[in-house]
Parts: C-alpha cells; structure tokens; sequence
C-alpha cells in the first residue's frame, strides 16, 4: 500500500488546498467559479492517476524487487493498480465535498466504510485470505468513491443550473 499510495500525496496536499478556495466561492455564491474549480482539479487529477496507475502497473515487477525484494509484492501492485484512479479521484472529491461545507456528509462515508471494512475482514477474511482482502480493497474503495461522487454531483446540480442559466 504504501507504493501505490505515495503517489497520491501530491493529491492529498491539492485536496487541502481545495478547501477554502471552493468553501470562498460557495460564501459569493459564485456558482461558475465552483464548478470551474471542480471540473478541472477532477479531470487533472484523473489524468494524474490514470498516469501513476500505468507505472505502477508497468513496472510492478521492478517495485516489488527493487523496494521488497519479492516478485510477489509485484504481483499484487499490479492486481492493485486499476484502483488507483478510484482512490485518487475519491481524495480530491472528499477534498471538495469539504469545501463545499459537507463534512458531516464526507465522515459518515468514511465511517460506513470503515464499518464495512471490519465487517468483511472479519468474516471473509478466513475464507479467502490475500485474494479475500484484495477484494474487500476493491469493494470499499468503489463503494466510498461512489457515494461521494453521488454526493458531489447532487451538491453541484444547482450550481450547474445557475452556470446555465448564467449563459
């Protein structure tokens, strides 16, 4: 996890930044400025995943020897990196759903998740060791991108509304 998460710490500090500037936008009621902001940090931050995810994916085999010695550790970065652009995306979505004064919201997906995550640790975990757990990484990541993006789009439908109306 660590490799495939380094990468992102770039788009971490970028969904922090996000913040004030979207919540400054929200308080002037500047719905252009909102989705603006929005549209492009999502479409850069999907080229910037989709391109580390393809590195990962590429040089995998390199990763897991030169960083752990295993061709295993490869293995599994490459099963991992179609996710990459899930868990990025979903990092500069949490990013403006807190701007957008929706953290409550935001917490409640990371608690559901997190609830959920226990959960099928907990009972397929046993069952399906290492192929069980990869799984549950597909499954709580999907699920918590989903609901924040379903978040997000209802938060921007009335300022996509008053953009239009704007033109």
């Amino acid at each position: 996890m660590p490799i495939l998460s380094f990468p992102a710490c770039f788009l971490m500090a970028l969904a922090e930044l996000i913040v004030p500037e979207l919540t400054e936008a929200q308080m002037q009621g500047d719905a252009r400025k909102i989705m603006s902001t929005v549209k492009g940090l999502l479409k850069k931050g999907l080229g910037y995943s989709a391109a580390a995810a393809l590195l990962i994916f590429i040089f995998s085999s390199k990763l897991g020897i030169g960083i752990y010695h295993s061709a295993e550790v490869g293995r599994f970065l490459r099963l991992l990196a179609p996710l990459i652009p899930v868990m990025y995306t979903d990092m500069l979505v949490d990013g403006c759903l807190k701007g957008l004064g929706q953290q409550m919201w935001n917490m409640g997906i990371n608690i559901l998740d997190a609830f959920l995550g226990v959960v099928l640790v907990w009972t397929l975990l046993p069952r399906g060791a290492l192929t069980a757990y990869i799984v549950i990484i597909y499954f709580n990541e999907c699920l918590n991108f989903t609901l924040s993006a379903l978040r997000l789009r209802l938060i921007l439908r009335p300022q996509e509304q008053e953009t239009a109306e704007q033109r």
